[in-house]
């Protein structure tokens, strides 16, 4: 009988531990659920204020390319080289550095998303130095020539990092269902 009880007391104590352990179990997933919808939740908020603030980026893009036109519109014949140079230099590259200042100051608080970011400021950075190059030697003979040298070199620089980056941040936000990310800054 007494080793009956014996093994009783060690299937029981047995049972016990078994218990407590899917207990412990239990709570760790618990915790391991909350933390990753935690996280889920941290990359919603910080997808929604980076997408948010792509509209001031959408709005600066439109302005600048409204800018540009009117200049190259203002000088097809007829045009005085000098003043437009100074309309390019006083209206279309501060609309370009309001463009990108406002590509700049968009929020990126993950490293994953600011890698992802970066990737496009610097696309439109080189952008910009190469704008920034066109009113240099300009003369009426090449200034058209210039123009679409400066457009090529941008769908070249800025075409394929923005493909790249909408499918970086669509992959980035794939887990993240409820964010629709399809309305980046960069179409």
């Amino acid at each position: 009988m007494a080793r009956w009880r014996d093994r009783a007391a060690v299937l029981v104590l047995t049972f016990g531990l078994l218990a407590c352990s899917g207990q412990n179990q239990a709570e760790e997933l618990a915790k391991a659920e909350e933390a990753k919808r935690k996280a889920l939740s941290a990359k919603k908020s910080e997808l929604d204020a980076y997408l948010v603030s792509g509209t001031k980026v959408s709005e600066r893009l439109d302005a600048f390319r409204m800018m540009l036109q009117a200049a190259q519109t203002s000088c097809r014949e007829d045009c005085n080289i000098e003043e437009h140079r100074e309309e390019f230099k006083q209206k279309v590259l501060p609309s370009f550095d309001e463009l990108l200042m406002a590509l700049e100051a968009m929020p990126t608080q993950s490293k994953e998303l600011k890698g992802i970011h970066d990737k496009l400021v610097k696309a439109y950075r080189k952008s910009g130095a190469m704008l920034a190059d066109y009113p240099k030697d300009l003369t009426f003979d090449n200034k058209n020539k210039r123009l679409l040298a400066y457009i090529q070199d941008l769908s070249v620089s800025i075409s394929d990092v923005e493909k790249a980056y909408n499918e970086e941040l669509k992959a980035y936000c794939s887990d993240e269902p409820s964010v629709d990310c399809s309305s980046s800054t960069a179409e």
